[in-house]
């Protein structure tokens, strides 16, 4: 039988055990990159498969001239944009998550202590983009350009589920939590991308300080407490599917259902 791994008891096993709780994590970090790795095959194949079903829509829309069956084309293509949304939503955080899986795993096995401040920078620089990514995906941001909401909060109160909408809270809290916990001083991620990661900051002694004084310890620790929040954010992705999946297959037949039941009049009234 395939052994569960509870983030939680790797937390209160790291204080007790700090060397098992680290076998503990590099386990964990190995089977959510073959969870990753899965969902991103999954999510690009389904959002091909909605892209194209997408593009038909519109090329039949664009020669139907009846307006129930109109109707029925727009509620279908409202379905599949958001479909589209819902799935680009969930390969993002797969494609992102699995960079930062594989990267924190060669942190925790690598023992030389050059690598180790390599591996360590780098995850401190993709915990960051990933936790100011998510942090909006979760909210109602719009695209600057078009001004189209591409926040996944909308479409979760466009569900009218309180349960979910209470788990969407808790998560987002969750990572606001850790964007606060990492943008303070001393373990500023974003300082610590900018001087030794992505070399903006061009004086060699902040980069040098950068290097030298970067904690294991403290870069330990939150890997630990991102894969947390990670673990957070699948169980509320998996609840959204699920909830996005039932409800919008309702719409999606009762909207057919009108559709026909207006058709059926129209055909027997002419």
């Amino acid at each position: 039988m395939e052994e569960e791994f509870d983030i939680d008891g790797i937390v209160s096993e790291q204080l007790k055990n700090k060397w098992w709780a680290k076998r503990k994590l590099i386990k964990l970090l190995k089977k959510q990159i073959i969870i990753a790795d899965n969902s991103i095959k999954q999510s690009a194949h389904v959002l091909k498969a909605i892209i194209e079903e997408k593009n038909d829509l519109l090329k039949k829309r664009e020669k139907e001239s009846n307006p129930v069956v109109l109707e029925t084309y727009n509620s279908l293509y409202s379905v599949q944009c958001d479909m589209e949304r819902l799935f680009n939503f969930i390969g993002f955080i797969a494609i992102n998550s699995i960079d930062i899986f594989i990267l924190n795993r060669q942190f925790l096995k690598d023992s030389d202590i050059r690598s180790r401040h390599f591996y360590a920078r780098y995850a401190c620089m993709l915990m960051y983009e990933m936790t100011e990514d998510v942090t909006q995906l979760l909210g109602n941001d719009k695209d600057v350009v078009t001004g189209k909401l591409f926040g996944i909060r909308n479409m979760v109160e466009g569900l009218r589920n309180n349960e979910l909408t209470n788990e969407l809270n808790n998560t987002a809290r969750a990572w606001n939590n850790f964007k606060n916990t990492i943008s303070r001083d001393g373990r500023n991620f974003s300082h610590i991308r900018n001087t030794s990661v992505a070399h903006r900051d061009h004086e060699f002694l902040k980069q040098y300080n950068t290097v030298t004084t970067l904690s294991w310890g403290s870069v330990f620790s939150d890997i630990i407490e991102f894969n947390t929040i990670i673990n957070i954010l699948q169980i509320f992705v998996r609840m959204f599917l699920q909830q996005f999946s039932t409800i919008y297959m309702q719409k999606y037949v009762v909207d057919m259902k009108r559709s026909f039941d207006i058709f059926d009049d129209y055909l027997r009234h002419n």
